[in-house]
């Protein structure tokens, strides 16, 4: 296994704990709205995404298990409670931004032309903008 190979499954492995995070925050949300609303739609096409990405990340580190950030979730979740969907929902997308800027950085720096280095993934557009 060279370097870059296991700099590359550290990344994985970060990335791909992120991803399931949010994965199981965002089933986790959808689960607070009422059926009726269509929000609840978009909390599961936003899960479906971080899915996607967790299935990106996971085939570098086959094998291997996401750990899950269990006070990212209870933090969140108690921000929905307290203070709403909007509130909780704006919390997320700030840490989105965080991360599409890090993967930025790290394109930038990659000097292998890899799949992982490719951003199509966080390039997605965007679904509609959750507010309740």
């Amino acid at each position: 296994m060279s370097g870059t190979d296991s700099a590359l499954q550290r990344v994985a492995r970060v990335r791909m704990s992120d991803e399931w995070s949010d994965y199981t925050l965002y089933e986790k949300l959808s689960r607070t709205v009422d059926s009726e609303s269509p929000f609840k739609g978009v909390l599961h096409e936003l899960s479906s995404t971080e899915h996607k990405h967790f299935e990106f990340w996971r085939k570098y580190v086959p094998g291997e298990e996401p750990k899950l950030a269990k006070l990212k979730l209870y933090w969140v979740l108690f921000l929905r409670r307290f203070f709403g969907l909007t509130f909780a929902t704006r919390y997320l997308d700030r840490h989105e931004a965080n991360v599409v800027k890090e993967y930025q950085g790290g394109r930038s720096s990659c000097d292998d032309p890899c799949e992982a280095c490719d951003l199509r993934l966080v390039e997605e557009p965007k679904p509609a903008c959750v507010n309740a």
